[in-house]
């Protein structure tokens, strides 16, 4: 028999978060909720799983989340959704993070929910927000070829055009009583995973766009270096603070520029190329023959 709730599987893009409140919500009406009796309903033995997993002392094994899906009363749409949550909330890598929260999306249709799933699309393609920024320099009224040809790389005016439609159609921008096309302030509301996979999807998207920049400009118009070293991993942080130092010196530089006249994009890139190698001592007054 399903567990009547108000708590609903498709508002969230955080199963821990869900469970937290499903519990919560029970307890509040006073059904007599225990983990123990979660845990018979479920059919498995450990009392003190459910609770485990939501303190991120333990995941969810696959093999136990059709046993979750049975506790919490889930229906079958509700509990692919469940799934695919766990799945993606689990995975290690961007690719099986897009995989899955793809399904999840597709699940929601006709759905109420709180997950903004335009604010996913508003990273999907590299030029959407490229096409909301550069409207601060580009006194765009309409045509889209002219608006194509302003971007690097150019994209084509049917492309241009369906960005101003789901720019304008979700919020991100706006006209004005002039006619002018403005971006309008706005906060993205997805929760972290989502977030985090968003970024991570546009920051892979502005670095292809970096390689191209090789070829694509001349090197007075663009900046590509690169250091290859080796260092202690402990002078790491002390790097990724100078970077953030320059970060926000160069934060204050483009706040102070007035006339603004181009549309920039600025990558830093730090990562290891090998794991951290244990040095063997070598013995004081040791010679090689």
């Amino acid at each position: 028999m399903k567990t009547k709730t108000s708590v609903s599987v498709f508002n969230y893009t955080d199963y821990r978060t869900y469970l937290s409140d499903y519990i919560s919500e029970q307890k509040k009406a006073g059904k007599g909720f225990s983990y123990r009796k979660f845990a018979e309903k479920a059919g498995y033995n450990s009392s003190g799983l459910l609770i485990d997993v939501i303190k991120k002392r333990t995941n969810i094994n696959p093999d136990v989340v059709a046993k979750f899906t049975k506790g919490l009363g889930l229906n079958s749409k509700e509990s692919d959704y469940f799934d695919n949550l766990v799945k993606f909330n689990q995975s290690k890598t961007t690719e099986n993070k897009n995989h899955y929260f793809g399904k999840m999306v597709r699940l929601l249709s006709g759905k109420a929910t709180t997950v903004r799933t335009e604010d996913h699309k508003y990273f999907s393609l590299w030029y959407y927000p490229a096409v909301r920024e550069i409207l601060a320099i580009f006194e765009f009224r309409g045509d889209y070829s002219e608006l194509a040809q302003h971007l690097r790389p150019t994209i084509t005016a049917q492309e241009a055009k369906g960005a101003i439609s789901f720019l304008l159609k979700n919020g991100f921008i706006r006209i004005d009583e002039t006619g002018r096309y403005v971006a309008v302030q706005q906060t993205l509301t997805t929760d972290a995973d989502v977030y985090s996979l968003n970024t991570a999807n546009f920051r892979r998207n502005m670095m292809q766009l970096g390689i191209e920049s090789i070829d694509r400009f001349k090197p007075a118009d663009r900046n590509v270096s690169s250091i290859t070293f080796s260092v202690s991993h402990k002078a790491i942080p002390d790097i990724k603070a100078e970077i953030e130092a320059c970060h926000a010196r160069i934060k204050n530089i483009i706040e102070k520029s007035t006339d603004d006249d181009i549309l920039c994009q600025l990558n830093f890139q730090l990562f290891p190329l090998s794991d951290v190698v244990e040095k063997k001592n070598v013995k004081e007054g040791a010679s090689n023959d």
